[in-house]
């Protein structure tokens, strides 16, 4: 357990040292996750442009994001599934130093979708969106948003199948899925408006 301290005038650079310290666990929760992004990944390839697919470790880029939306090979749309992570603040961080190490273009969308769970766990996600904000100030064409979804993933012992409660967790996928694609049709309208200004 840590506890992160943020000031208004906080920057990567001050709050990354704290992620460098927390190694990254695997655990059941993991694994229905990826299960999770395969589900709105086939929603979400409807898009008539971007083609999305789970994200898989790569050699010069930091980490990796539960679904990445790619125009060519450019990366348009990184999105993180929050199910239960009792510290979704370090996703926000992984994202900020892929910008800052040029791993990824300047002005993507990130999406961050944090499920039922963190109704409970609010101050998890206010550190979250925090973060984003600040990552938004140093990074202008950026844009973080944040998202909610009524999913909410019960505990699971380790062990337990992944395939348990898929139905619900694929109808929730689907509508997780439809509100991204609703929001990158407004956002690529806004985008089109200022260029045109």
């Amino acid at each position: 357990m840590y506890c992160l301290r943020l000031s208004t005038s906080a920057t990567y650079a001050t709050l990354f040292p704290k992620l460098e310290r927390v190694q990254k666990g695997v655990s059941g929760a993991m694994i229905r996750t990826d299960a999770f992004a395969k589900d709105i990944c086939a929603v979400l390839n409807r898009h008539p442009v971007l083609k999305f697919t789970p994200e898989h470790p790569q050699k010069g880029i930091y980490g990796c994001v539960d679904v990445v939306g790619k125009k060519g090979k450019e990366t348009r749309v990184l999105i993180e599934i929050e199910l239960r992570r009792y510290g979704p603040e370090r996703n926000v961080l992984k994202i900020w130093k892929r910008l800052l190490k040029q791993q990824c273009e300047p002005d993507i969308i990130f999406f961050q979708a944090f499920s039922g769970f963190y109704t409970r766990k609010a101050r998890a996600r206010e550190y979250a969106e925090f973060i984003g904000d600040k990552m938004m100030l140093e990074f202008k064409n950026v844009r973080y948003v944040p998202l909610s979804f009524l999913y909410k993933p019960a505990s699971r012992k380790a062990g337990t199948p992944v395939m348990k409660g898929a139905g619900r967790r694929r109808y929730h996928a689907k509508q997780l899925a439809e509100t991204i694609l609703s929001h990158l049709e407004k956002l690529t309208q806004q985008r089109a408006a200022s260029f045109g200004q």
